[in-house]
């Protein structure tokens, strides 16, 4: 599930060293797990439209595998239904379709079997910022922020509350599981040269937080957690280079990239499949997909793509950008890429659509704006 306003979504659209660094820089500290935030600049999501090309395109096999999920998303070929949920941007779904999201002042809210509750902030914190959902619906995590900190939360019947293996700590959720294992970024050392915190990603279980380490360089980010607790992020390397991870078993693996100098994983399933985007030879941000112990273009034949994320039985859904500016959400499986769009009642393509998330059981949420409309708006989407 997967991040103040730094888009995590940033990578996909850098195409060089200093704007790959520039992004490390920004995401690692800022926390990287803001789901509120907007739209890439430069060409993320535009007015241009939706791209609907009526039907699936061809690309390679996520082999995903089957993690136990439940109310997956069917075969290749299944058709999608949106649902309009309302006014907002919503960032996480659980597999009711319960989804979480952020109005235009920021503040978050729950939209539950058709009813929306506001989720509140945290007594004196100057904001707060809730990030993730699990699949069940039972908990959200955030963060709360002051003036020289963040602070995990936890949304309890009484409100927010701070864990108390993490109180007084930096720390910035991004991901949570059914069983209530939490994925984000610690903070662990003093500001380097550059006045940028030593972050290490993070996975809180139990009760106990355990530093995930990086991959030799000095920070990291955790940015999803899969149902039995697999954890998958970004790092920078010995190299000062961006790489994507994968920590299972106890272990932290490099990912490696398509080519290019820089990556970043944004889901997992408990199977190991690892999804995100990657640099490629030539300086595009390409959607992947690592199983089996190779990184995977996922073909879409596009200048540049995401996946967002992964469902436990390997559904992988993500965006890709047109030529012509337009952002369009897809999901892939067995080999088949499928468009997901959104009409209004006149047949009309909603504009600036974006996904977001999708849960382990195969829910999806994004967001988008019906023409003419002067407020972004909840979407989900079902298989049928």
């Amino acid at each position: 599930m997967v991040g103040a306003r730094a888009s995590r979504r940033c990578l996909w659209l850098a195409r060089s060293a200093r704007a790959r660094l520039a992004i490390a820089a920004l995401l690692l500290a800022a926390g990287c797990v803001d789901t509120s935030s907007r739209a890439p600049s430069g060409g993320g999501a535009s007015d241009a439209g939706v791209a609907d090309d009526g039907g699936a395109r061809d690309a390679g096999n996520p082999d995903g595998g089957n993690g136990g999920g439940g109310n997956d998303a069917g075969p290749p070929g299944t058709d999608y239904v949106a649902q309009d949920l309302g006014a907002g941007r919503c960032t996480a779904v659980d597999d009711s379709g319960d989804a979480l999201g952020t109005d235009e002042s920021g503040a978050a809210f729950l939209l539950a079997a058709g009813q929306r509750t506001s989720l509140g902030a945290l007594a004196g914190a100057a904001a707060t910022r809730a990030t993730a959902l699990d699949a069940s619906g039972a908990t959200i995590v955030g963060y709360g922020l002051d003036a020289s900190s963040r602070h995990a939360l936890v949304h309890e019947s009484n409100g927010w509350q701070s864990p108390a293996a993490l109180a007084g700590a930096w720390a910035s959720p991004a991901a949570v599981n059914r069983a209530g294992a939490v994925a984000g970024t610690l903070q662990v050392g003093a500001p380097d040269a550059n006045r940028l915190p030593t972050q290490h990603a993070f996975l809180f279980a139990g009760g106990a937080v355990q530093d995930l380490g990086t991959l030799g360089g000095g920070s990291s980010v955790a940015l999803a957690v899969s149902e039995n607790g697999n954890v998958a992020g970004l790092s920078l390397t010995a190299a000062e280079d961006t790489h994507a991870f994968l920590f299972s078993g106890g272990k932290l693996t490099d990912l490696g990239t398509l080519g290019g100098a820089a990556s970043a994983a944004y889901g997992v399933s408990s199977a190991g499949t690892v999804v995100g985007v990657s640099e490629t030879a030539s300086g595009e941000g390409h959607a992947f997909v690592f199983s089996g112990g190779a990184m995977r273009d996922l073909g879409l034949g596009l200048a540049r793509s995401e996946a967002r994320g992964v469902s436990e039985a390997g559904v992988v859904a993500g965006n890709w950008l047109s030529a012509a500016g337009a952002t369009t959400p897809f999901v892939a499986y067995g080999g088949e890429v499928t468009p997901l769009v959104v009409r209004d009642a006149a047949g009309k393509p909603w504009v600036s659509l974006r996904l977001e998330a999708i849960s382990s059981g195969g829910v999806i949420v994004g967001w988008g704006r019906p023409p003419g409309a002067p407020s972004p708006r909840c979407v989900v989407w079902r298989a049928k």
